[in-house]
């Protein structure tokens, strides 16, 4: 399972079916998924901070060498055809890829296909039509769960797929809602205690972020 549809999973109400967050809040974050799929697996790379202002944050491709995954070989052949992007342009520009605009559509669909979600017509407030996703296996949204219980309330040491979890949860401002807990200012010290250990998860959090800022200065 991509890290992209474990955190799709973690973004979808347990009870109704429903996304906790809305697309154009959702997308960037599984783009900054994708991406740190591709860095986990070798494909790419992450030019450190340390590299100064103008180099930092910016990707390389290691291996064009394409995954098998439609997905993940979208931002792939994208990076490839133009090197050298920063990782918020890229998790940015991810939207433009062929049929590839709609990757929670995409991704929903293909946990459907995989008897994970069911899929059934909404509505929001009883007027606007939407869809749910109503879990039907629940081991895969459960296992996630209980890593980020794990890692945040347990103090354990997260895997890399959850410290790149905890840093889109972090980044998507939906730590508290997803992570319940009575100490929310322990859990909000650990988690940014987490990222900032891990280089991967540090760019990540900071580049969804930068996405989020540039969303919203073009709408203001």
């Amino acid at each position: 399972m991509l890290t992209a549809e474990r955190f799709l999973l973690l973004c979808l109400d347990p009870e109704s079916g429903r996304r906790v967050a809305g697309r154009s809040h959702l997308e960037p974050a599984l783009h900054g998924a994708v991406a740190a799929e591709l860095v986990l697996c070798g494909r790419i790379a992450i030019t450190p901070d340390s590299d100064g202002l103008m180099r930092r944050r910016r990707l390389a491709v290691l291996d064009p060498t394409p995954t098998g995954d439609a997905v993940l070989d979208a931002m792939l052949a994208g990076l490839v055809a133009k090197p050298d992007q920063k990782l918020s342009e890229a998790i940015n520009a991810f939207r433009f890829r062929p049929l590839i605009k709609d990757v929670s559509g995409l991704l929903s669909g293909r946990l459907v296909a995989a008897g994970i979600l069911g899929q059934r017509a909404d509505r929001v407030l009883g007027v606007f039509p939407t869809t749910a996703w109503p879990i039907r296996d629940p081991r895969p949204d459960r296992v996630t769960r209980e890593r980020l219980h794990y890692a945040l309330i347990a103090d354990g040491q997260p895997d890399p797929e959850t410290s790149v979890l905890v840093a889109l949860v972090l980044a998507a401002g939906l730590l508290i809602k997803l992570v319940p807990t009575e100490d929310r200012a322990r859990l909000r010290r650990r988690a940014k205690d987490l990222v900032g250990a891990d280089p991967l998860a540090n760019q990540l959090k900071l580049a969804v972020a930068q996405v989020y800022a540039n969303q919203a200065s073009a709408s203001g």
